[in-house]
């Protein structure tokens, strides 16, 4: 169980894909792909994980990405179902020395940091999804031009928050990376279940005291506290965005003891969840 690779196919008439789709869920796993991603969801609120970054999102996240940065959105089901806009393309798909350009230097640079992702914050999100709906129904070669203003735009912009500044230095060591790959993958599906130590080790082929010296080398954190970060993020999300009791948030998130869950919601938090709940409400109004 590991991140998958994704195959990116742009039209034979297009040299880089856009698309828009509606859905009841974002069904994709935790993946990855040589082609940047710049993703906006139109309609939808979940949790979002890229590289080590596990964050809520909601109606109007907007993230850029560079290539073989694993990723995943995983939304929470209403009958609203979901909606969002992708555009993927490779760093040559305008010719291996177009960003070589002087005048593309900024871009480049753009390019390089995005091996980080980010997440776009207004007013250059309200920007850019302007251009994402007037790429959707540009013609042809101004559909090229477009993206490329979006790209400016983007270079330019101070609006930019980097997600996972780790995945840079990562990507350089292929066994860490793919070790962290599997890890992650395992536990984005996992973790409101029990985690055994000498399974994760087992799964990537290490000791347990080599796979603890490996995830905390990586994660920067143990095992244990990935897994109640995991769990207290998804309890938040669950505390804001649902009408579920205390006890049934816990019990979704991943805890059998509702005291042990308002103790370790707490230490993360520093409010109980009903608090938190009545906070993040009322700031949503």
């Amino acid at each position: 169980m590991k991140a998958i690779f994704e195959q990116v196919t742009a039209s034979p008439k297009a040299s880089f894909l856009h698309k828009y789709s509606e859905a009841p869920n974002f069904d994709t796993p935790f993946h990855f792909h040589p082609q940047l991603e710049l993703t906006w969801i139109v309609k939808g609120v979940g949790m979002r994980y890229v590289g080590r970054s596990v964050q809520e999102f909601k109606e109007g996240d907007l993230v850029f990405l560079g290539p073989n940065l694993p990723h995943c959105w995983i939304n929470q089901k209403t009958e609203d179902g979901v909606a969002a806009h992708v555009i993927q393309f490779k760093e040559d798909f305008l010719g291996r020395d177009f960003f070589n350009l002087p005048e593309m230097e900024r871009i480049k640079l753009l390019i390089e940091q995005s091996k980080s992702g980010f997440v776009i914050s207004n007013p250059t999100s309200r920007i850019i999804q302007e251009k994402i709906q007037q790429l959707s129904t540009s013609p042809s070669v101004k559909r090229i031009f477009c993206l490329l203003e979006i790209l400016d735009v983007l270079a330019s912009s101070v609006d930019l928050t980097l997600l996972d500044e780790s995945m840079v230095r990562l990507n350089q060591d292929l066994p860490h990376t793919e070790r962290f790959k599997k890890v992650i993958s395992y536990l984005i599906q996992n973790y409101k279940q029990e985690i055994q130590l000498d399974q994760m080790a087992e799964l990537v082929h290490m000791t347990p005291s080599s796979f603890c010296r490996f995830f905390k080398g990586v994660m920067k954190k143990t095992l244990i506290e990935v897994v109640m970060e995991f769990r207290i993020k998804h309890a938040c999300h669950l505390l804001t965005h649902t009408d579920l009791g205390i006890s049934q948030v816990a019990m979704e998130s991943g805890f059998g003891d509702l005291p042990y869950f308002n103790r370790r919601f707490k230490k993360m938090m520093g409010c109980n969840p009903s608090t938190y709940r009545r906070v993040s409400t009322d700031s949503e109004h």
